[in-house]
């Protein structure tokens, strides 16, 4: 019963990591079969859901796809050119920098993660490949969730 209860939630916060493998997914679908079968998972999961990130979210996914891009910028041009569109799904949310200051765990986490965590309400789920920052989220009362999830249901 949870596990249909968190599926069925829509607002979902998700963080860099996930994101980036969803895009990942998406400009790589055409090229095997076990992408294509985890692409349509993934893709099923987030039909007619409210995605919410944070500002340094769109950065830290920047930053990653440039780095695997290996500085070819014409692959980085040519992936923010297909992404650009599933950018403008995403609703973000700003976490004032105070805010995220004042948490007693900004040390450990920084200020996207801790931002994250400030955005999920009691009836939102976050969806992460980070198992420390899915702790953190569960040990607050927050529903927080694996990406590998989505793939063993």
């Amino acid at each position: 019963m949870i596990l249909k209860d968190w599926m069925s939630k829509t607002n979902i916060v998700i963080d860099s990591g996930v994101l980036l493998e969803y895009y990942k997914l998406l400009l790589e679908v055409s090229k095997k079969n076990n992408v294509k079968e985890r692409f349509k998972l993934f893709s099923d999961f987030l039909e007619n859901k409210k995605l919410y990130v944070v500002p340094q979210v769109f950065a830290e996914i920047y930053s990653l796809l440039k780095r695997d891009a290996k500085k070819m910028e014409s692959k980085l041009s040519y992936w923010l050119g297909k992404l650009r569109a599933h950018f403008s799904y995403l609703i973000e949310i700003h976490i004032s920098k105070d805010d995220i200051l004042e948490d007693n765990s900004f040390l450990k986490f920084g200020f996207t993660d801790i931002a994250l965590s400030k955005v999920i309400h009691k009836d939102w789920i976050f969806l992460s490949n980070d198992q420390s920052l899915i702790n953190l989220c569960n040990f607050e009362g927050l529903e927080a969730h694996h990406i590998e999830e989505i793939y063993f249901l």
